[in-house]
């Protein structure tokens, strides 16, 4: 994605298939290049890639352990689900 004009200056010479920008921007690509135009190119690129990869989104387990980790700092008043997974590090 492109926002903002001191990247507009880069539009010129892309090398890449699509670009989200601006309307104010798109007349700088290249032909080859596909435009695809979005008041926040940003936010659209962000979306796109929740909507292409779901799950690189969704914070996984570090480890393949199961329970509270010895290493973790859990209180002693708090109540942990079963098949809650409590990393080493987590407070």
């Amino acid at each position: 994605f492109v926002d903002g004009k001191r990247n507009s200056a880069l539009m010129p010479s892309l090398r890449a298939a699509a670009v989200l920008c601006p309307a104010e921007f798109a007349g700088k690509a290249p032909a080859s290049v596909a435009v695809l135009i979005h008041p926040r190119p940003q936010q659209a690129f962000a979306l796109i890639g929740r909507l292409l990869f779901p799950r690189a989104a969704t914070p996984g387990p570090m480890t393949s352990e199961t329970g509270v980790s010895p290493h973790a700092h859990v209180d002693a008043t708090a109540h942990v689900e079963a098949g809650a997974v409590i990393e080493a590090g987590a407070v």
